[in-house]
């Protein structure tokens, strides 16, 4: 399983009649391809995931969003609950596209949509009879303005241009939802806007109003950001056993594999291990900070993966090298070194990996600025192994060779780990 994926989503902004900005439609972008290039309905379904993570985390709101809404189009599956809507996207507009049909399964599902808060657009919308039932749910309508030399056949069947359909596309929405708010997608030109403007659209999306811009950020699964949690969870010597084993049991392979290890050899025990708690007790808090690592880097257990073992193993040296050296922080300062040997170890900024989990301020200025002696320590650990996020040279709390002595007995020390859990 790859340690992390690119996640790559274009943003197009929506603006009104004054060009503030409203929101941004979020698009799926794959390695130069958009949604146009998925066949299958898995892959739409992908995509949809993608955008939605994107959403919840992966870039952050500094990046997406300027407290502005998201639109995102949902696949069929999405509607009728067949795959879930996380918690947090209450604020997100869902637009139902034009690709689903329109049946009682996915009218009930959009009803189930409204009852739980969400705001609705009815997207690409071309006055289609199995369509109309939808009108009245949504917050949003949106329609496309043709290109320029396209005519179409008229209410009386007259040939009419672009404005005149969308003209008439606007009253058919104005006869079933006279509040929803009118979007107008393609707009190339000033005058594409000022037309469309005259005849009541609320808002405005297309190349004149910005041309899609495309972040990328790296995803992490679940699993791993639960590890995340549990990391910083158990850097703090005051957060009890019962919160530690929540956050072990909200991951079912971890709780498993801790059972596993207070059960083994490598525990020395008498006593039948009986619940999750008392295997936490057994097992130790560093041992654990360690497994969460290992989640997080990608080794998996028993698979022979001497890239993901290699890797864990640089992890867990950092982290044992600046607990030596941190004193009486020591439990924090483990914690810190994971955390920056798993940042680089994914390729990831420390800044990038925080944005998933909430750290106390010490241990973030720790690893962001080298604050306090967690933070010295850190930056002499780097300096040791001529890592590319070190800090410039500065005055330390230790000296090189107090460094360069930690990191020895804590690689070593680390060989042993990897090899204990990764048996």
């Amino acid at each position: 399983m790859p340690v992390s994926t690119q996640v790559r989503v274009g943003r197009q902004a929506i603006v009104d009649r004054d060009l503030n900005l409203v929101g941004y439609e979020l698009l799926f972008r794959a390695g130069g391809a958009d949604a146009a290039n998925l066949h299958s309905q898995a892959e739409h379904d992908a995509a949809t995931s993608q955008v939605l993570t994107a959403v919840l985390g992966d870039f952050g709101d500094r990046t997406l969003s300027t407290g502005s809404r998201f639109f995102v189009n949902l696949t069929r599956a999405f509607v009728v609950g067949e795959l879930p809507l996380a918690p947090g996207l209450e604020d997100v507009v869902l637009e139902i596209t034009e690709e689903i049909v329109v049946d009682d399964e996915v009218m009930a599902g959009v009803h189930r949509l409204r009852d739980r808060g969400f705001s609705l657009a009815i997207d690409d919308f071309e006055g289609e009879e199995h369509r109309l039932p939808t009108l009245p749910l949504a917050q949003f309508v949106k329609l496309v303005l043709p290109p320029a030399d396209d005519v179409f056949l008229g209410d009386d069947g007259r040939l009419v241009n672009r404005f005149d359909h969308v003209e008439q596309l606007i009253s058919l929405v104005r006869e079933h939802n006279s509040s929803a708010l009118i979007v107008v997608e393609r707009v190339e030109s000033l005058e594409d806007f000022q037309r469309c403007s005259a005849l009541g659209v609320d808002l405005f999306q297309g190349y004149w109003v910005q041309r899609p811009v495309v972040h990328e950020s790296t995803s992490m699964n679940p699993a791993r950001v639960s590890a995340l949690r549990l990391l910083v969870a158990l850097s703090d010597l005051e957060t009890p056993t019962a919160e530690i084993e929540r956050l072990v049991l909200a991951d079912p392979a971890l709780s498993f594999r801790v059972l596993r290890l207070a059960s083994s050899s490598a525990v020395a025990t008498l006593s039948p291990v009986s619940s999750v708690g008392h295997a936490i007790v057994l097992v130790g808090r560093r041992t654990l900070s360690s497994w969460a690592a290992l989640t997080v880097v990608g080794a998996t257990t028993g698979s022979g993966g001497g890239q993901g073992r290699a890797a864990l193993t640089f992890v867990l040296a950092r982290a044992g090298a600046v607990s030596r050296l941190a004193g009486d922080r020591s439990q924090e300062a483990y914690t810190a070194g994971l955390l920056s040997g798993t940042a680089e170890a994914m390729g990831l900024s420390v800044e990038e990996l925080l944005s998933t989990v909430n750290v106390p301020d010490s241990l973030r200025g720790a690893l962001t600025q080298f604050e306090g002696p967690v933070g010295s320590a850190l930056a002499a650990v780097l300096s040791t192994e001529a890592s590319p996020a070190a800090p410039a040279p500065r005055e330390a709390s230790s000296s090189p060779v107090e460094a360069g002595r930690a990191y020895a007995r804590a690689l070593s020390e680390a060989a042993g780990l990897t090899a204990m859990l990764t048996s």
